[in-house]
């Protein structure tokens, strides 16, 4: 009886992080809180699934939901603590977040995990496991304080780092490296996966496993894109504008004006919710001297080089320049929160090095590129065993479908 009058009256933390009074915020707000206070009583929510457009923040509602969760378990004046006198919340949605979260939630970004290290990464490995494992080591998934993980861009997980999630989508049991079925651990965190992709697309194409897409149905929840909720963005903008201003300590940044919300509501946003963000952090730090759309439109004018032609940028920008600019995206989107932490710095610089490596395979494979374009390419190696490096990164997919495609040549 208490749950049902609890769900009867809007949540006033969920309202705060995703604010708008249209159907589609409802909705969402309502399946949060229904899923979190069902999950808090009987402990019936093992995974999640968000599944929405690049830019609609699934890392934001994986924390967001992992945040709500803990909210739910404080006493009146420990939620007092985080309140005003007028019961306005203090910190910014993404600081509230951050504090509620700060030992309870972590995140794995998925497409960064070689096969080789994604075991260890994620399950741990016991004493004497491998050269170097002096004592037993719990892995990401073993720490006894997570109430939540999220393991984002599940759809570009490897097929070897798909099998060994069978498992632990299943029964939230593991494996560590070097363990026995008589050392399978459980984790205490629930599993949230994100993905932009559609899985069931993934599922027919053959390169994501059909036992692993049932076993992520437990709770799917669709985060809609900007377009589809035009209704809700005046409110979205006041709230991303206060937490910006919040974040930058400017609590005089003048109101929007009329125009600006009008504005708002007919641009497209391709980048959703980051856009956004990203707009408002960069009218904030400006002090309000332009409008949404003139900060809007100067970082479309700043972004036109991967627009243009290569041939009339070629031998202008140098290499070294332009991983740079991917670089300083990246560290931005992650300190602003827009993108999960990669680990370590060897974890960073893995992830660019895989995403390289896998970019030649497609350049490669693309372009058809003969045994002369490699060594023109490659000056310090025969074509034989540019084709033998290359080939080691090409995409993991069934021998079927590998051999079909022979065929098919």
């Amino acid at each position: 009886m208490r749950l049902a009058m609890d769900m009867s009256v809007e949540d006033k933390f969920l309202k705060y992080i995703f604010p708008g009074d249209g159907a589609a915020m409802r909705k969402l707000r309502l399946r949060i809180a229904e899923m979190n206070r069902q999950h808090r009583i009987h402990r019936n929510v093992p995974t999640i699934l968000l599944v929405g457009d690049p830019g609609v923040g699934k890392t934001f509602y994986a924390e967001a939901i992992a945040a709500h969760a803990t909210w739910l378990t404080l006493t009146d004046s420990e939620q007092a603590f985080y309140l005003e006198k007028n019961g306005a919340f203090k910190l910014s949605p993404t600081k509230l977040i951050r504090a509620l979260t700060a030992t309870r939630f972590d995140e794995v970004y998925v497409p960064v995990l070689t096969d080789e290290i994604a075991a260890s990464e994620l399950f741990g490995y016991v004493k004497g496991a491998f050269t170097g494992a002096i004592h037993d080591a719990p892995g990401r998934l073993g720490a006894d304080h997570l109430t939540d993980i999220l393991l984002d861009e599940i759809g570009d997980a490897s097929h070897a780092v798909q099998a060994k999630l069978l498992q632990l989508a299943e029964t939230g049991t593991y494996t560590p490296v070097g363990g026995t079925a008589q050392r399978t651990r459980h984790t205490e965190a629930r599993l949230i996966f994100a993905t932009h992709r559609d899985l069931a697309a993934q599922v027919r194409a053959g390169h994501f496993r059909e036992d692993l897409f049932w076993r992520l149905q437990a709770f799917i929840l669709r985060l809609p894109p900007l377009r589809e909720c035009r209704d809700a963005i005046p409110d979205l903008l006041r709230a991303v504008l206060e937490g910006c201003k919040k974040d930058q300590q400017k609590a005089n940044i003048r109101e929007l004006s009329s125009a600006e919300i009008e504005w708002s509501q007919e641009y497209i946003w391709p980048g959703n919710i980051r856009e956004m963000r990203h707009v408002l952090w960069q009218f904030v730090y400006e002090d309000g001297a332009r409008t949404l759309d003139q900060v809007q439109v100067d970082r479309d004018t700043n972004l036109d080089l991967y627009d243009t032609p290569s041939d009339q940028i070629h031998g202008k920008i140098p290499p070294e320049e332009l991983i740079s600019r991917a670089v300083e995206i990246v560290l931005t989107e992650i300190l602003d929160g827009l993108r999960p932490s990669l680990g370590s710095v060897g974890d960073f610089t893995k992830f660019f090095d895989q995403s390289v490596r896998e970019a030649l395979y497609r350049y490669k494979s693309l372009n058809r590129l003969t045994r002369q374009d490699l060594e023109r390419l490659f000056e310090g190696e025969q074509a034989r065993d540019i084709h033998t490096k290359i080939g080691r990164y090409r995409d993991k997919r069934p021998a079927r479908s590998q051999k079909g495609a022979r065929r098919e040549k």
